[in-house]
């Protein structure tokens, strides 16, 4: 069955296959590019008068009509630009922080790429340890250990640079475009899309971890402490630890914070900063916890052991891998949850604690694996090599490059970014820069 909707700019007819569905296609009376719409899901997008969130059926694709707010006149695009968070509506980066979501899910609505064809690289300036953050218009931004954020546009040029005067991780984006940044030399930032910065916040010690903005705007970072800031600025609380944390705080719907720290405790901490609970590890944890669809925190710690906690803090299951782990989890196609582990595996657990299969790289596995919408699991190795695995365990494709490959983030258009400790930022897709 073919999917049919109309060209956004000229109101032409368009037909496509069902296969088509999430693919860049270009009218041919106008010229205008689009995405094919998916049958299946909703559109949700803003109003350009009022700003306020409108949802309707995929097949109004790039039809005219009226905002049911404000009574401006829309046109549907064919693919969302807000994406459902809850009851909220939230502007839609397709990779907007370290792990993707406040979840920590590293879970993406779009499909990676295909091919493991290089469609560009960008020399890096100094090197990386962290991860890319994706926006709307595919500004890849990237911290450096020297201090510096790098913003990038599709094709791999700089668009700007902000300098900081510690290292810097992953960044997050907020709804509005805000950046975030978590800098070594104990501050948080605030950077607006052109590279302006808008505020900076001392958190008094060195930031490690990517920030984690939760559903309200609220921006979380962890040091020695858990520090909760509005989007203003202003400290909202801060709730000590007994050791730093180097991960990314998990914040659930209703704003509890999950969070590990190098004492080897998983936390949770309520929405107003109290202590809720704490369950002790035999090791530290560096990797973020990740919260599954059913309320379920799941974290893996130096200890050989990965968890599987009830929301009261309970265990409800926990297997011994033999080797440490210090990547974060990620959820896969049907609930499933996948790490990487310091023995050269990635392991896939189902939501029960079945092992259902483990693949085999030729390194440790510290970085944290990324899931696009069809299961396809997108890992880096310290053997150099990024791997791209599907649901059952099978190698799609592999690509070498020259150093450890770090934590990957999936944007919108097919393309996969990643840093390699080569001295390159990859953007990895189904053609090479050349068509090949």
């Amino acid at each position: 069955m073919a999917i049919r909707f109309r060209c956004p700019s000229c109101q032409a007819k368009i037909s496509a296959p069902d296969e088509a569905a999430g693919r860049r296609g270009k009218c041919e009376q106008c010229g205008a590019v689009w995405r094919v719409p998916d049958p299946s899901r909703p559109i949700h997008f803003a109003c350009p008068t009022c700003r306020k969130p409108i949802s309707v059926p995929a097949e109004k694709a790039g039809l005219k009509g009226n905002c049911r707010h404000c009574s401006a006149q829309v046109v549907v695009p064919t693919v969302s630009n807000l994406s459902d968070d809850g009851d909220r509506l939230r502007a839609r980066a397709p990779w907007p922080a370290f792990r993707c979501d406040a979840k920590q899910t590293a879970r993406s609505p779009y499909q990676g790429p295909r091919q493991g064809a290089v469609k560009w690289r960008y020399e890096l300036p100094h090197e990386v340890a962290g991860s890319p953050a994706v926006g709307p218009d595919e500004t890849v931004y990237l911290g450096t250990e020297s201090g510096k954020l790098l913003a990038l546009d599709g094709r791999g040029e700089v668009k700007w640079e902000f300098t900081t005067e510690g290292p810097l991780r992953s960044p997050a984006l907020a709804p509005d475009g805000t950046v975030y940044l978590g800098s070594q030399d104990g501050h948080l930032y605030a950077i607006a899309p052109t590279g302006r910065c808008r505020w900076t916040f001392l958190v008094g010690a060195p930031v490690v971890g990517s920030p984690a903005v939760g559903p309200d705007g609220t921006v979380y970072v962890g040091t020695s402490a858990v520090t909760a800031v509005g989007p203003d600025g202003v400290m909202r609380w801060q709730t000590k630890l007994r050791r730093e944390t180097v991960g990314t705080p998990a914040v659930a719907d209703d704003g509890t914070v999950y969070t590990g720290s190098c004492d080897g405790c998983l936390r949770a901490i309520a929405p107003g900063g109290e202590l809720l609970w704490q369950y002790v590890t035999g090791s530290s944890i560096s990797g973020c916890p990740t919260i599954g669809r059913d309320g379920t925190i799941y974290c893996g710690s130096h200890d050989h052991c990965f968890y599987a906690l009830n929301p009261d803090g309970s265990l409800r299951w926990g297997h011994d891998t033999g080797a440490g782990i210090g990547s974060s989890p990620a959820l896969g196609k049907g609930g499933v949850v996948i790490v990487g582990c310091d023995d050269h595996h990635l392991y896939t657990w189902t939501a029960e604690g079945e092992l259902q299969w483990k693949y085999q790289t030729n390194q440790m596995v510290r970085s944290s694996p990324a899931v696009d919408r069809d299961g396809t699991i997108y890992s880096g190795s310290r053997d150099g090599k990024l791997y791209a695995v599907d649901a059952d365990g099978e190698t799609i494709w592999s690509l070498s490059t020259g150093g450890r490959v770090h934590s990957p983030a999936i944007g919108a258009h097919g393309t996969l970014y990643a840093a390699s400790d080569d001295g390159y930022l990859y953007a990895v897709g189904n053609e090479s820069a050349n068509g090949g």
